[in-house]
């Protein structure tokens, strides 16, 4: 592994992924101007920590503290990805969501409209057999001898999930 990491990192040491060369990566071309320059200074940063730079070079070079750079990677980088990977790379790229969103606050709307950021995910947490029900009917493959395409009907939806089943 010619760039393991010289330092130990918890969850990345003596693992596959101590090299950061085999990273999961993706097109950083696609990026913004502004979102690649933030990312490609947060991936110097890093590979320059675990390829054993000095912590002073790095947060004068980078601008970067070593617990900022040391949160990076056990926060983001090696988290599990959905496709079974860690997140690698992908991680660093500006506004990228690591985690779901969890509301853990009582749901209180304002006079405004406000406040209920997360409610349908709560709903679905709590009420396992409505989110089953919304996949099924969502997510039913159509016939397309019937129709050229397929249209939703919340109507339905909204019968289908507040009827009791007989």
């Amino acid at each position: 592994m010619a760039s393991e990491s010289t330092r130990h990192i918890k969850g990345l040491s003596d693992t596959i992924w101590a090299d950061f060369t085999v990273w999961p990566g993706f097109d950083e071309a696609s990026l913004a101007p502004d979102k690649l320059a933030k990312f490609l200074n947060r991936k110097e940063a890093i590979k320059a920590y675990l390829s054993g730079s000095k912590v002073a070079t790095i947060r004068k070079e980078y601008g970067i503290s070593e617990p900022q750079i040391y949160r990076l990677i056990t926060e983001r980088c090696i988290c599990n990805h959905p496709d079974g990977q860690i997140y690698g790379w992908r991680a660093l790229i500006p506004q990228t969501r690591i985690v779901q969103f969890k509301r853990r606050s009582p749901i209180v709307i304002n006079q405004w409209g406000h406040g209920a950021v997360g409610a349908f995910q709560t709903l679905l947490d709590t009420y396992p057999d409505v989110r089953e029900a919304l996949h099924k009917k969502i997510l039913k493959v159509p016939n397309t001898r019937k129709k050229a395409w397929n249209v939703v009907n919340f109507k339905t939806i909204d019968l289908a999930l507040v009827s009791p089943k007989s």
